[in-house]
């Protein structure tokens, strides 16, 4: 066959093919100015090593997409122009950018020019490894290794660079003129062959020794560079102006076209796929096609943003293919694969192969909403309303049931037919029924009572018996009509509505509660308990809307988010579930409640908030691996390290080059990360460890920095991994970096630190046994004090009262017994044992009360008045303002010096004497005074000497010694003697002031 036969065999194979090709399952997902994109035109596409994808506009400059949000650069930033034609990343991190003006780098954090070009860039590709070879309307430019100026490199005839590809070791260059090859031994470009048309627009590598061409106005060329010839020319007109070409997998060739949208070509089978604003692109004029590592492939349009596509198993039918409403509410498939559609309040579709087309019974359905559709076996199709009751649809002819033919209720939950041929109904309020009919179309309606008339789900099992779910989640098993079984409190169940019910492949049933509780268990009409389904295994949503068995086995769980689809292992154990959402291809989100059908073929059929969803069962494409992940921004005490003079130390990629040392204080540093997921961004969570203080990685987070503080020296490494919700963790980044030790952990200072310790030591030992000595020595004085003291007080008792006292006592109470004056002997007789008594009692204590002391003395002063036939008088004045029950004192202190102002001061008067004490309290210490008008202290000692008393100066100086004693180390004068000096300067008495420290009860 020659070769223009084969080309007109393969165009009309081509044609031939094309229309049955239309329904493969490619979704699109747009993106446009309202999600962030700065231009509509976007001519160029490339994604990072980070897993960023970058995007160059016409007109609005570069931005740079994370899957969560568009971050844009402009000519603010350094660009030199807002109209991005190429970008290409070279083994290191920065990123190069072409522009209509010139070149740009951009080194992870700003942008900068590189001179010696001022035209427009078409091309950037990486030549001999490490140069930069530059395709420009004018030629090829080349930036040199370690030069930050563009140098021409080829000029002359080349005309404007349109494409490139690196192939066998050789770079490939579109232009203008022609196929051109750069060879790597430094050899300048030849030109290798010319096509028909404006020039070649994209270049890509077919196999080991051909290239696809894009031949402007002629078509798709496969090019052998090892013949240097044409193997194959497809020029169907829908390819004719093609602007880039991308190969793929599984033998499939994306062409984007100027103005015929996107054309997947199967190089195997000679087939092609016509992909356009029907199928769910943004706009007809492809610019560029980036496959990424997931399996999608991004598309950038001249006018419609950018779009991603992915070869799914999902298929969506919204209003553009003919729907009455998105609102997708009920679907049933017949025998015959033909779709019944109940959608929004328009009323019944079907979808056959001819499309979907609208059945015309208005008249009953208009504002009303179908809510499930069931079919008999010979092809009568039954419809259940809000409101309208029953409908059914057999060859044209319609009917209609409600309320006044039978039906308990005119608001219908759920229709179903069993393997008879009876249709069972479920309403809202009235219950359960059931319609039979005969050959000549006679029908019958009967009512089954149950507890509940509230019903919300119905199934049948592998017996035919019918399984109802209810609003307050219980749930019943009736067969024949008859209820044969009901749920307890024992079962289980949660108390919201079953929104499914459905059997699996293993016989047990499952049941979906609109709270997202799921329940299974295998029903032998006993009480045992359903199981509820456990953790780890969770559906994506919070409602269960449908519960449906495929062809397979699997069961499948529509949500508000979503479909689930359960495997199960040999065993019946879960195996897995596996979540449809908008990036899996299931576009329509938001199920309906059992609005669910598969077909005979094995499809899948699901009603949704957002049209009728297809699943086609076959191998599913689920690439899905871990993000990347990066650091951002690296702090020391909150100041990025590159504003410090360790900013040498910052590797381009935005972490640590070996060897940061820190200084011990500089010991605060923060970690910014970030990973790029572009189909889960809001999935991601990080995990850390700082090797030198963690031995495990911290539980997983959404947090996305991590900071250190107050780190102890020595060598530290920080490993971040990112991760989305299956749990496939990305390759750790580490960041090393070490803190050095001050100079007081060295181990001179540590030495030089011990002895100075040591010798502190030796000091607190040495002061310590000084401390304990002294206070051992000082517990000796005090106990020698106390002794004394008591010694003291020994003495003061031994010397208490005079002995002369006692015996004039005594003998002037004889005198009175002998003289017969028994009252008054009785009388004094009773004050000196009360005298006797008191100064017992007294004696026996360390202190008493100044009342005690105080009534010892008056009684004293009354047997000395009584001895001296009243020569004086006294007077006892106790201080003011104060309880003398509360003021304690030494005993016997005052005495001696009351009976020195009785015996050696008053006795020896001529006229009658008189003797004061008064006490008064200043602060802690008790002032008594005893004043007498005696003959004075030189008169005194005088007549003491002549008599000789003995005892008393003996008496004196012990209570003065027990007063020293008392006031221990205080300053003030316990013991002060004065004469009274009267108006003439004439010594009329003696003062004795005491001073004693006291104790205070309250």
């Amino acid at each position: 066959m020659s070769q223009t036969r084969l080309y007109r065999f393969i165009l009309m194979l081509l044609m031939f093919t094309c229309f049955a090709m239309q329904g493969q399952p490619y979704t699109f997902h747009s993106y446009s100015l309202s999600d962030g994109l700065p231009q509509s035109q976007v001519g160029c596409a490339y994604m990072d090593s980070r897993g960023y994808l970058w995007l160059g506009t016409e007109g609005g400059g570069i931005c740079r997409y994370d899957g969560d949000r568009f971050e844009i650069f402009t000519t603010q930033h350094q660009l030199p122009s807002n109209f991005i034609r190429a970008i290409l990343q070279m083994d290191d991190y920065n990123l190069w950018i072409g522009t209509s003006m010139g070149l740009a780098v951009f080194n992870g954090r700003s942008f900068y020019s590189i001179p010696g070009l001022q035209h427009a860039i078409t091309t950037l590709s990486m030549f001999r490894d490490s140069l930069l070879l530059v395709g420009t309307t004018r030629g090829l430019y080349l930036l040199p290794a370690a030069q930050d100026s563009l140098v021409p490199f080829y000029l002359d005839s080349m005309g404007t660079v349109l494409s490139t590809c690196t192939h066998e070791g050789s770079i490939w260059i579109g232009t203008t003129t022609g196929l051109w090859r750069l060879q790597s031994d430094g050899a300048l470009p030849s030109l290798i062959a010319r096509f028909k048309g404006q020039g070649i627009y994209s270049i890509c590598e077919a196999d080991t020794h051909s290239l696809w061409l894009a031949s402007w106005g002629s078509g798709i060329i496969r090019y052998n560079t090892q013949y240097q010839k044409i193997d194959t020319l497809y020029s169907d007109p829908l390819i004719q102006l093609t602007n880039t070409v991308q190969g793929l997998i599984d033998g499939q060739l994306w062409i984007g076209t100027q103005n015929n949208g996107l054309v997947v070509l199967d190089t195997l089978q000679h087939r092609f796929i016509h992909l356009n604003e029907k199928d769910g692109l943004p706009h007809y004029n492809i610019k560029a096609i980036l496959p990424d590592k997931r399996g999608h492939v991004w598309i950038t349009t001249s006018g419609g943003g950018i779009a991603r596509c992915s070869k799914q198993n999902f298929r969506q039918y919204t209003r553009s293919e003919g729907l009455g409403n998105n609102r997708v509410y009920s679907v049933y498939v017949t025998p015959e694969n033909k779709v019944w559609i109940a959608s929004g309040n328009t009323g019944i579709q079907m979808l056959d192969s001819t499309g979907i087309s609208s059945i015309r019974i208005d008249s009953l359905l208009r504002g009303i909403k179908c809510k499930t559709i069931a079919g008999e076996k010979n092809g009568r199709i039954w419809v259940g309303t809000e409101g309208g009751g029953i409908i059914t649809i057999d060859s044209g002819i319609v009917r209609q049931f409600r309320i006044k033919d039978g039906l308990p209720d005119d608001y219908i939950q759920k229709v179903a037919v069993d393997k008879k041929g009876t249709v069972w109904v479920a309403t809202y309020t009235g219950g359960l029924c059931s319609i039979a009919h005969d050959s000549n179309q006679v029908y019958r309606i009967t009512n089954h009572p149950l507890p509940y008339q509230r019903l919300s789900s119905m199934t049948f099992d592998a017996q035919d018996r019918l399984w109802i779910g209810t609003n307050d989640g219980q749930l019943f098993a009736v067969e024949n009509g008859k209820l044969i079984w009901k749920s307890t409190k024992s079962s289980g169940l949660s108390a919201s509505a079953i929104h499914a019910l459905a059997f699996d492949s293993f016989g047990r049933i499952w049941i979906g509660h609109e709270n997202g509780k799921v329940y299974s268990g295998y029903p032998k009409l006993s009480a045992k308990a359903f199981d509820q389904l456990p953790l780890p295994y969770g559906l994506n949503g919070n409602n269960i809307y449908l519960i449906l068995t495929d062809n397979e086995g699997h069961l499948w769980f529509g949500t508000e988010s979503g479909v689930d689809k359960m495997s199960f292992q040999t065993n019946g154990d879960i195996k897995e579930i596996v979540s449809y959402g908008r990036n899996e291809g299931f576009l329509g989100i938001e199920t309906c409640h059992d609005a669910a059908a598969r077909g005979p073929d094995g499809k899948l059929w699901f009603g949704t908030m957002n049209g009728l969803m297809q699943y086609s069962p076959g191998e599913e494409i689920r690439l899905h691996s871990p993000p990347v992940v990066h650091f951002e921004n690296i702090s020391l005490f909150y100041k990025p390290v590159l504003e410090t003079t360790y900013a040498g130390f910052v590797s381009p990629d935005g972490g640590l080059l070996p060897g940061l040392t820190l200084e011990h204080n500089e010991n605060h540093i923060s970690f910014y990360f970030r990973a790029v997921d572009l189909d889960y961004p809001e999935q991601i969570v990080y995990r850390w460890k700082l090797n030198g203080i963690d031995t495990s990685w911290s539980p997983p987070s959404k947090q996305s920095s991590v900071s250190f503080a107050s780190l102890n020296p020595g060598p530290y490494t920080l490993a971040v991994q990112a991760a989305t919700d299956d749990g496939i963790w990305s390759t750790p980044i580490e960041a090393s970096f070490l803190i050095r030790s001050p100079y007081w952990q060295t181990t001179s200072f540590k030495i030089i630190s011990g002895i100075i310790f040591a010798a502190m030591l030796l000091l607190i030992f040495y002061s310590w046994s000084r401390y304990i000595k002294r206070k051992e020595r000082a517990k000796r004085e005090k106990l020698k004090l106390q002794n004394h003291l008591l010694q003291l007080e020994q003495k003061a008792l031994q010397l208490q009262m005079n002995p002369h006292f006692i015996f004039n006592a005594l003998t002037s109470i004889k005198s009175l017994v002998v003289e017969q004056h028994l009252p008054k002997a009785r009388e004094e007789i009773n004050a000196f044992a009360q005298l006797m008594r008191g100064i017992l009692n007294n004696s026996r204590k360390t202190a008493i009360t100044l009342a005690e002391e105080a009534a010892v003395l008056d009684r004293y002063l009354h047997l000395e008045q009584f001895c001296h036939q009243q020569k004086f008088d006294y007077t006892i004045i106790l201080p003011l303002g104060v309880d003398p029950d509360e003021i304690e004192i030494p005993p016997m202190l005052i005495q001696p010096f009351v009976e020195n102002a009785v015996v050696h001061g008053i006795a020896h008067l001529a006229h009658k004497g008189k003797i004061e004490i008064t006490f008064q309290m200043q602060d802690d210490i008790l002032i008594c005074q005893v004043k007498d008008n005696g003959l004075g202290r030189e008169k005194a000692s005088r007549l003491r000497e002549e008599k000789k008393p003995g005892h008393q100066p003996v008496a004196l100086e012990v209570t003065q010694e027990r007063l020293e004693t008392l006031r221990g180390k205080a300053t003030y004068t316990s013991m002060k003697t004065e004469d009274v000096i009267d108006q003439d300067g004439i010594i009329s008495g003696t003062l004795v002031t005491v001073r004693i420290p006291t104790k205070v009860n309250w």
